[in-house]
């Protein structure tokens, strides 16, 4: 079942750029195929490491995925909010990013808008992986921001840097359900500064047709069995020490009540 887009009339302003998203779906089974695929990487920016929940499980899931597609061979494609005040991917996720990832600034929240060029050349992708962190409007530096952390100083006080969602995350999954694509949230890969709002964020993007995954079942879909010629490498992935687990969905352990 292949859903079609939305008419851009019927868009919100903000949504209006995925209309430029090519228009593809797996309906509501979600099957992933490698050969359908691609990964988003959103804002695993250094400065969010001191204030984001679980920041590096994150970065964990973020590195882990990154090398998964590329055995998989599919694209992969990231985003920076405002590099030029937040700096760039954290290092333990850019150097596992593969050869000619694309790599975007962006200042809107969602990627969609600095992402549509690349869509655009990979018509074959209907169906989005996507991890990574919120994060919200640059306010500006403030008086007696000496020694606080890059992200805390550039967003205003520390209680004004979480919104009621995962902002960037939300954001681009709705942008991509709005053009009719599958959306696979890795939960174990996503956060924002309280673990309330990430939850929230991700019932809001469930509710609206993304399908809530973790990078292992992710890994192993696309695999599909050990005959597959990446089964190796995932399997290996899968066997990696991973210290930095962020809580499950509404409840439980390093894994996602679905």
């Amino acid at each position: 079942m292949r859903l079609a887009a939305r008419p851009l009339a019927a868009m919100t302003a903000r949504a209006a750029s995925s209309a430029a998203l090519p228009v593809g779906g797996a309906g509501r089974l979600g099957r992933l195929d490698p050969a359908t695929t691609g990964l988003l990487i959103c804002d695993v920016q250094e400065a969010f490491r001191s204030v984001i929940s679980g920041f590096d499980a994150v970065c964990d899931v973020s590195g882990r995925a990154a090398a998964a597609a590329n055995a998989f061979g599919m694209p992969v494609w990231v985003t920076e909010q405002v590099p030029s005040k937040l700096g760039s991917t954290a290092a333990e996720v850019a150097v596992r990013l593969p050869r000619g990832a694309a790599v975007r600034a962006k200042s809107a929240f969602s990627m969609a808008p600095p992402l549509v060029g690349e869509f655009a050349a990979a018509p074959h992708v209907i169906s989005f992986l996507l991890c990574g962190v919120e994060a919200h409007g640059v306010r500006g530096e403030r008086e007696g921001g000496v020694g606080r952390p890059p992200a805390e100083r550039l967003l205003g006080r520390p209680d004004t840097f979480a919104s009621p969602s995962p902002v960037c995350v939300l954001q681009t999954a709705l942008d991509l359900l709005a053009a009719g694509h599958d959306v696979h949230l890795l939960t174990d890969g996503i956060s924002s500064r309280r673990l309330a709002d990430r939850d929230g964020g991700l019932a809001r993007a469930a509710a609206a047709g993304a399908h809530l995954s973790t990078s292992e079942m992710a890994m192993f879909e696309l695999a599909g069995g050990a005959e597959h010629p990446a089964f190796r490498a995932i399997s290996a992935l899968a066997k990696e020490p991973r210290p930095h687990l962020l809580p499950g969905v509404f409840g439980g352990t390093g894994s996602a009540k679905l």
